[in-house]
This record gives structure tokens, sequence and C-alpha cells, in this order.
């Protein structure tokens, strides 16, 4: 299927824009204005016209796998040696890592009162054209976002498509799964292994929310399906002030007992100061289920990513040889660069086709990454650095391009459609410990897609928009 586009004039155009951008606004399909961020004021969320066409029998493919990709996930974070032993290069070279490390080893080492930890996970994917290969891209494992508003996005795509383009119309090309309330759910799950009835969930946020009404959506879901259950939100730079362990081990913020910590913040460097660092101590020593954990958030660094896409250390953690097999199939091919001849071949290669590898920091959010000519000149500044260390070198992906116009805040839609490619988000929900996984859900999706040519795909850093997957 080419695209999910009916023929329009110009006239009809302007009518579907209009309506669409209504629709999205009446029902909260926004971010708050970045040059001037308030509750008063909110802007377009960046999306498409209609939904783009993705194979069903992929985007199923995708879905049987995420809960194997949660218990990964589980398994790495748990065998602390792995961690150390895989990272030792990189935290050399990358201080953030290197502070996230050493705060898990110093809970291990002082012990902490929760054995539980609890993620919302996504895993990213491309679909390469040639050959047709699902590749993952990464699985985020702290602020996944936009899990609030996926749903959101496919309601004013069937909308569209039935008023619009109704001869392409189908209901059961829209999957069904309404990803915000199912990650509503597992975070009341883990407040209810809790078991205290007083005790709140913490949302702990950035100084300046952008994406606010997609953690909102989450955070009223809460509300609708366990009213009952009290939340608390707080920016991540005033919780030092107002944080203690009593007895040693019960979170309290204010006078309020803390059950859940739900992170959607503390995933870069700049976020952090040294008493931010000693709160994220006191937490993840705390009775609290952390959100993730800060062993959790390690196994999601492109090191680790790399690392696992060699068979012989993924069997490791998938023991069953047809769940191993279904996740390797969609690893793209990933080279460390350490100071040894492995990474000087993957230096070499990256610096002689560089058209064909992106280069990756050891970080999560949008806007981090290095193409083309900008890749060759860090590359090259670094080859005989052990700052080089700090990176990963990953094959990029060729995905086929999909017409469709592109609505964005304060900017005209084109006349004629734009060619956009797509990037799949599939949400996982987990919690569990050393013993035992208490549970581990596939919970929904995401398309985010960007105009060819744009090499980032965060929305909220600016470069991608919401996009709703038509399965075909």
């Amino acid at each position: 299927m080419e695209n999910c586009l009916p023929l329009l004039s110009d006239d009809l155009l302007r009518v579907i824009v209009s309506d669409v951008k209504n629709y999205a606004l009446s029902n909260g399909l926004g971010l708050r204005c970045k040059e001037s961020p308030n509750d008063d004021m909110m802007q377009l969320l960046p999306i498409s016209l209609f939904p783009s066409p993705f194979p069903r029998a992929t985007f199923e493919f995708a879905q049987s796998i995420q809960k194997s990709v949660n218990k990964l996930m589980h398994a790495v974070s748990l065998d602390s040696s792995f961690l150390c032993e895989q990272l030792e290069t990189t935290i050399a070279v990358d201080e953030f890592t290197k502070n996230l490390l050493l705060t898990h080893l110093k809970v291990l080492k002082e012990g902490s009162a929760q054995e539980n930890s609890l993620g919302l996970f996504r895993a990213d994917y491309m679909l390469n054209e040639e050959p047709q290969l699902l590749r993952q891209i990464e699985v985020n494992a702290i602020s996944v976002s936009f899990g609030g508003l996926s749903n959101k996005v496919s309601k004013i795509h069937e909308y569209v498509m039935s008023k619009y383009n109704p001869a392409m119309h189908k209901k059961e090309s829209f999957p069904q799964r309404d990803t915000c309330f199912m990650l509503a759910k597992g975070l009341t799950d883990a407040w209810d292994y809790y078991g205290v009835a007083s005790a709140v969930i913490l949302i702990v946020v950035e100084d300046t929310v952008i994406n606010v009404y997609d953690q909102k959506a989450i955070e009223f879901a809460v509300y609708h399906t366990r009213p009952e259950i009290k939340i608390m939100r707080k920016k991540f730079s005033e919780l030092p002030s107002i944080t203690r362990l009593v007895g040693n081990q019960l979170l309290f913020v204010e006078n309020n007992e803390v059950a859940v910590v739900y992170f959607r913040t503390a995933y870069t460097p700049e976020q952090y100061n040294q008493s931010l660092w000693d709160l994220r101590f006191l937490l993840e020593k705390s009775k609290a289920i952390i959100c993730p954990s800060i062993h959790y958030q390690l196994a999601g660094v492109k090191k680790i990513q790399q690392v696992l896409t060699k068979k012989e250390v993924l069997e490791k953690f998938l023991t069953e040889s047809n769940e191993m097999e279904a996740v390797y199939s969609t690893f793209a091919k990933i080279s460390g660069l350490e100071l040894n001849e492995q990474g000087n071949a993957a230096l070499a290669e990256a610096l002689n086709h560089p058209h064909k590898y992106v280069l990756k920091p050891q970080r999560e959010g949008g806007g981090n990454n290095f193409y083309g000519e900008e890749m060759v000149g860090i590359l090259s500044s670094l080859k005989n650095d052990r700052k080089r260390e700090a990176f990963i070198v990953m094959e990029l992906i060729s995905p086929r391009p999909i017409k469709n116009y592109i609505l964005r805040p304060s900017y005209p839609v084109s006349s004629e459609p734009e060619e956009i490619v797509g990037e799949l988000g599939i949400f996982g929900t987990i919690m569990g410990n050393k013993n035992e996984i208490l549970f581990n859900e596939e919970t929904g999706y995401v398309l985010r897609s960007k105009a060819v040519g744009v090499k980032e795909g965060g929305i909220s850093a600016g470069f991608g928009i919401l996009d709703t997957p038509f399965l075909y």
C-alpha cells in the first residue's frame, strides 16, 4: 500500500486541516508553547494528517516479542557483574553513565528496602525497505513518552479516514489498544503491590515540561480507573529539600508516604547536580517502587544494546531458543569504538561509509545522534582518543518513504504531500525482582514519523510528528 491519501483539492485540504487541528486541540493533543510555557497556552502537537500504511504481520510480530524484550531488560538489569564488565570502558569517558553505575553499586552495597522494580519500556523499530526487515532502533527505559497521546492520534485518524476517505476506511486497520490506560495500570498495579492505602504515586518531572499533556493523560487515567489513589507531581530539582526516609526505609515527600516513583525526567546529565545524585540514591534505597530503577535505566544504555547484539551474549539472558531468535532477528549491526582492533575497524568503516551509519552516545531522548559529515568530524577528531568509547556506531536503517501531509504549529501545510518515514514504538510494562517476575505485559504502541532527510525523530525535541499505523 502506497499511502492513505484521497485526491484533494487545495480547498478541501484547507477544510481537512482546519477540522483536524480543531479535533486535536479539542481532545488535548498538544504541547506547551516552547517560547512561553505555561498552563494557559497550548499549541498543536505535530501530527500527520492521515494515517500511514504499515504491514499488519510486521506490527503484530513487534507486539508478540515485547514481553521477551521486557524480560531481557529485567534479566540484564539484575546482572551487576555483567553491567560493570560491559560498561568498564564507557564509564572511563562518560561521567553520566559512571554516576548511574556507581549509584547502583552503592545501593547494592548498602541494601534497598524494596526488592521490586517497575519498568515502563518502549522498544522502537524501523522497517527497512531493502531487504524488508524490522530493525530495533533502541529500547527506551526511562521517561518513555507519547503513551498518553498515541490513542488520541489514532482516534483523529479514524475520524479523518471515515469522513474524508471512506472508500479506504476500515476500523480493523487501526490497532485497538488503549496504551494510556494500560501504562496507567502498570503504575496502579505497582501501587497495589506496595500495599499501603494512604501512600501516593509520585511523578517526578523537569523544571519546565513541554510535553505535559502526555504526562497528564496517564495521571488522569490513574484517577479515572483508581480514584482512591493520590498522585503527587513534583519537580526533580525541588525534591532534595522535601524528601526524607523514615526508619531508614519509608520514603516521604512532604508528609506523604510514597509507594511508587515514576520518573519523567532524570535521563540526561544536565538534569542532575550532586544533591540530585544523592537524592537518586535515597530513592533507590527506599521502600518505594521506582520506575525505572537505576539498574533498569542502566540496562537501556547504548553500550548494553550493542553488546546484546552478539548472539552468544543474548542467549545468556533469553534461554528459550525461539524467544531469543525472534528478538535477535530485529537487531541491526552495532559496533563499539574501543581502542582495539575491533573498535578501529568499526571506526574506519564508519569514516569510509558515513551514509551507512549513525553515531550514538549513551543517552535517551531526542537530538543526541550524529550523522554524515558531522559524524565524520567527531570520529576524525577522536581517532586515537579514549573519548570515542563513549559512543557506539549503528547501521543506518533505510525505511520506505510514505507520502502524507504534516501538521505543525504555526506552519502552513504544504499543498503537496511530503515523504515521511515512520518509527514504530511498542510499549511494555514489567515488574519483578531477582526471584520472580510479578507481571509482564505488552501495553500498546505509538508511531512517530519524520520527513525524509530529517535525521532525528524526537517530537518534543522538535524533529518528528505523531502518526498512526494503518494496518494492511
